[in-house]
């Protein structure tokens, strides 16, 4: 069977194979596994950053206690 359309390598017909109604079983669990690994590195990139905005915040609080602290010990 074959199908009319242009594909890579034919001029006016493809294996039915490269159609993308009959992908082979291959195919399908590559793109399955590459969506997987797109959306949990984009889980971690998220929980990373979130990770950094917290750290970034709690040294600016200490800095500022920190600050606080040694004015208050100076002027009294």
């Amino acid at each position: 069977m074959m199908i009319s359309r242009v594909c890579r390598g034919y001029q006016t017909e493809c294996p039915v194979a490269w159609s993308q109604h009959s992908q082979p079983v291959v195919v399908i669990v590559v793109k399955a596994a590459v969506v997987v690994v797109a959306v949990v590195v984009a889980v971690v990139a998220v929980v990373v950053v979130v990770v950094v905005v917290v750290v970034v915040v709690v040294v600016v609080v200490v800095i500022v206690v920190v600050v606080v602290v040694a004015a208050a010990v100076v002027i009294f």
